[in-house]
């Protein structure tokens, strides 16, 4: 898991960082480039937190549980937009908290990619002493 969680770590850093250059670089916030930028982060950040929830794990932190209670309060609002025209303020509202909560995220994935780097070697001499 160690080896997912640093490409994954990597793979979010570079994708945050693709995304704003693209989003950047949009003649204005419709256009594909700035969409595509919200697609290429979020796709990433939505597989890796798949990914987490199926595997659970002794180093989770409190910030991975933050996040998922945003994610799904950030749901429930826009479940609750659907009908009328509150979709609109739902989605601008997605639009503006999205990149905060994309690097709260990835600073919580550094944390816990630290936390299990340390665990697993803090396991290795205990595990050579045995042998």
């Amino acid at each position: 898991m160690l080896a997912f969680k640093r490409v994954d770590c990597i793979v979010q850093g570079i994708t945050i960082l693709a995304g704003l250059v693209m989003a950047l670089t949009a003649r204005d916030m419709l256009s594909e480039a700035f969409m595509g930028a919200y697609f290429l982060v979020g796709g990433w950040q939505l597989l890796s937190v798949i990914v987490h929830f199926f595997y659970k794990a002794p180093y989770e932190t409190k910030m991975r549980k933050i996040y998922l209670v945003a994610l799904l309060l950030m749901i429930v609002v826009l479940l609750l937009c659907l009908p009328g025209d509150a979709i609109v303020s739902g989605l601008f509202a997605l639009l503006v908290v999205s990149p905060f909560m994309a690097v709260f995220y990835l600073a919580a994935c550094i944390k816990e990619t630290n936390k299990l780097s340390l665990m697993l070697q803090q396991a290795r001499p205990e595990e050579a002493a045995v042998s």
